[in-house]
């Protein structure tokens, strides 16, 4: 009897410490975790401005587009009035014999679009720096990027 009694003891314990063990284990589960990073890589002392969708898909199919949208004033208007995605209205475009859908509200041209024959020179300056960014995040060849920036160089430059 006395061996049934320590026997059945020896299995509440055990169970008791599965239990715990268990509970221990979804604990840890639920814990937040920290993401892992790399030490190595250097963080940015630029915050730099998201244009909008517009001027981002111009950029992607390489059309031309106002160097406004690039500007501090372009990049406002567009973290303002960005669109959630769950707008209804969408169009359909064809990029390289691909059907796409698209959200017609996000890609959409600014009332407030500047030309860059009117636009400000200190705009200009900030806005050559963003378009010259983006443009390199679209896959631009490094070729016209050069081009570029030699040529928006050579305008800010320029004794007037």
């Amino acid at each position: 009897a006395k061996r049934a009694g320590r026997e059945l003891e020896d299995k509440d314990n055990r169970l008791a410490k599965e239990e715990v063990e268990r509970e221990h284990r979804e604990a840890e589960k639920k814990k937040p975790k920290m993401n892992d990073f790399d030490e190595a890589t250097p963080i940015s002392n630029v915050i730099v401005l998201r244009p909008s969708q517009y001027a981002l898909h111009k950029l992607s199919t390489f059309n031309y587009v106002d160097l406004w949208y690039f500007s501090p004033a372009g990049c406002l208007e567009a973290s303002k009035f960005n669109r959630s995605n769950t707008d209804d209205t969408f169009s359909v475009t064809r990029i390289d014999d691909i059907l796409t859908l698209y959200s017609v509200a996000s890609i959409k041209v600014s009332c407030n679009s500047i030309e860059d024959h009117d636009l400000p020179f200190k705009a200009f300056l900030q806005a050559k720096d963003n378009f010259l960014f983006y443009a390199k995040k679209a896959s631009w060849p490094p070729k016209h990027l050069d081009s570029l920036a030699e040529f928006f160089w050579n305008i800010e430059t320029h004794p007037m």
